[in-house]
């Protein structure tokens, strides 16, 4: 286990390594391609703490994949503990074991200017040409949410996530930086145990005031264990529709929460805590700080009651798609309701209802979602 001044001496040490060393400076994309997960939090924030912005990578992903990612945000420093040459190939130039920086850097926070408008990751999802498209987000969109999500929780010191998320899928993000934001504990699995329910079981009943945030499809195999489900503080449902039959008798604890949100708008931006065995259609109400609405083709207001475009607007709004203006300029518009903002069109559509939550309907394109990951069709 690490504490918070461990972190952060660590992080300190790898951020002054990398600018010294590896010359990163703000506005270089930084990878990261662990496969031991102890040094994962202090990578990132230590990339972060360089003003660079970080790029995570799945070791699951297959090597042109990687390579594409790579080459498309022209990462040049990979932070990886894979200590085989043959393996850097489809990396970077400069490849650093965290290991061996913690041990060089200074342990003095470096000293560099980092604005709200930096980036902070690029997160890549699936693409229609068939190469996964790279979504880019601010510094202040990450700090939003995380401060955002914390609230919305209300997370203390004596909260724990329970961290099992892939490190490329945005649900990562809400494990890691709400909790780390309120000064609670972390506790992450391993990638062989991640899909284990009677491990993850185990690791539920050990601690108080957990939080697990998993797909439908991981809520269905679970629902068994109510008991032990029903301990949590918190047990969020995203990624996918949920519906009755994934959850069972799970909503009667009180503590399950269905979810919605692009990654292109940082995670999340509806909860809903689900009170009944009722549709999952229901995603419920904006985030503090997060705006939703339901438009026409021509952005136009739609009552309640009547489906439309569900757009997106607010601080967690992405920066747009990394160096493809092509595929931004559509999505990423002029926000009529708030001017000097940018909306979102997520291509999802949707409905308002009486109690004033929001209702999703479906998708108007050929986008499907995979054990939550939204994949497009083109890809296949």
């Amino acid at each position: 286990s690490l504490s918070y001044e461990e972190i952060d001496q660590q992080s300190n040490q790898l951020a002054n390594y990398l600018i010294s060393e590896k010359k990163v400076a703000a506005g270089d994309l930084v990878g990261i391609y662990l496969d031991d997960y102890d040094q994962l939090i202090t990578s990132i924030l230590g990339v972060l703490k360089t003003g660079a912005a970080f790029v995570p990578i799945d070791m699951e992903l297959p090597s042109n994949r990687v390579t594409f990612m790579v080459e498309d945000a022209a990462i040049e420093v990979v932070i990886s503990d894979i200590d085989d040459p043959m393996e850097h190939q489809h990396l970077a130039k400069h490849v650093v074991m965290p290991a061996m920086a913690i041990g060089k850097g200074s342990a003095e926070a470096p000293v560099v200017a980092i604005s709200p408008e930096q980036t902070a990751y690029v997160m890549y999802t699936s693409g229609t040409t068939g190469n996964p498209k790279g979504i880019e987000i601010s510094m202040a969109a990450l700090t939003d949410y995380a401060l955002s999500f914390a609230a919305y929780f209300d997370l203390g010191s004596e909260d724990l996530v329970i961290q099992q998320a892939s490190v490329s899928f945005d649900t990562f993000i809400e494990e890691v930086f709400p909790i780390l934001t309120a000064g609670g504990r972390l506790r992450i699995m391993y990638t062989d145990d991640r899909k284990n329910v009677e491990l993850l079981m185990e690791e539920v009943k050990r601690y108080d005031n957990a939080i697990l945030s998993v797909t439908p499809s991981f809520i269905n195999e679970m629902k068994e264990y109510v008991t032990e489900l029903s301990s949590l503080k918190a047990l969020i449902s995203g990624g996918e529709e949920l519906k009755p039959a994934h959850y069972g008798s799970l909503w009667k604890a009180g503590n399950l929460y269905n979810s919605y949100g692009p990654t292109e708008t940082t995670v999340c931006v509806t909860y809903h805590q689900v009170t009944a065995a009722e549709s999952g259609k229901v995603i419920g109400k904006p985030m503090d700080n997060h705006h939703v609405y339901v438009l026409s083709e021509e952005l136009q207001l739609m009552p309640v009651g009547v489906q439309g475009a569900i757009c997106i607007a607010g601080p967690g709004v992405a920066k747009g798609y990394f160096n493809n203006e092509e595929l931004t300029r559509p999505r990423f518009v002029r926000n009529p309701y708030q001017l000097q903002t940018v909306l979102y069109r997520t291509g999802d559509i949707g409905q308002w209802d009486h109690d004033g939550n929001l209702l999703y309907i479906g998708r108007k394109d050929d986008q499907v979602k995979v054990r939550g990951y939204r994949i497009e069709l083109g890809e296949i």
